[in-house]
Order: structure tokens, then sequence, then C-alpha cells
């Protein structure tokens, strides 16, 4: 982030540990695991973009990109 007011509104919350995704959803696989990982990142400069999550393994078995279209 580069807005300064945004900086000092953030920092006047807590700091808290992050989650571990793997033990709150002990049924997802590594996979789901992982993507979750990349997608909850507060800061959109190190969030995974969009057309990396759809590259994502955990999308492997399920797109079909010969039927995908840009729209």
């Amino acid at each position: 982030m580069t807005d300064q007011k945004a900086i000092e509104y953030l920092g006047a919350f807590p700091k808290l540990e992050r989650a571990d995704l793997g033990i709150v959803y002990p049924g997802a696989g590594e996979e789901a695991i992982d993507l979750l990982n990349k997608v909850l990142v507060f800061n959109p400069y190190f969030r995974i973009s969009l057309d990396d999550v759809f590259d994502h393994p955990f999308f492997k078995k399920v797109r079909k990109q010969d039927k995908e279209m840009d729209a």
C-alpha cells in the first residue's frame, strides 16, 4: 500500500497471526489450501492475479481452456 492514511489506519488494529488454513479446513487438500493462501492476501500487490488463479493446479481437473472465451 502506498496511501499513508490507509497505512496509519491499518496500523491502529492489533496484529494477528495468520490462521493456519490447513487446520481451519482439515478436509481441504494441499492445492486448495495453497490457492486460499494466495487469494486471501490483503495487499493487492502481493495477491495472486486472476489469470494465475485459473492456471493454479487446483483447477487443473475441471478447467477446459478450449471452451473458454475472452470477453
